[in-house]
């Protein structure tokens, strides 16, 4: 059993959302394969494909596919 004190200042700072996420834009015409992760703070440009599987780390241009080859 241990006790120890957090205050009150660092409880907002851990509570504070605005400072964890970064908001994430999905333009019209995405295709989201299944199981594809999207990392906070990307864009997905018009009409891209993310493909099943795929990480999206990086902001993706219109029109742009996305595949995770490691599967073949």
């Amino acid at each position: 059993d241990q006790n120890f004190a957090i205050s009150d200042e660092r409880i907002k700072e851990l509570t504070d959302i605005s400072k964890k996420y970064s908001q994430t834009i999905i333009e019209e015409g995405v295709t989201i394969g299944a199981n594809a992760t999207i990392v906070c703070g990307t864009t997905l440009g018009e009409y891209a494909f993310i493909g099943s599987g795929s990480v999206v780390t990086k902001n993706i241009p219109n029109n742009a596919w996305t595949l995770d080859l490691s599967i073949l």
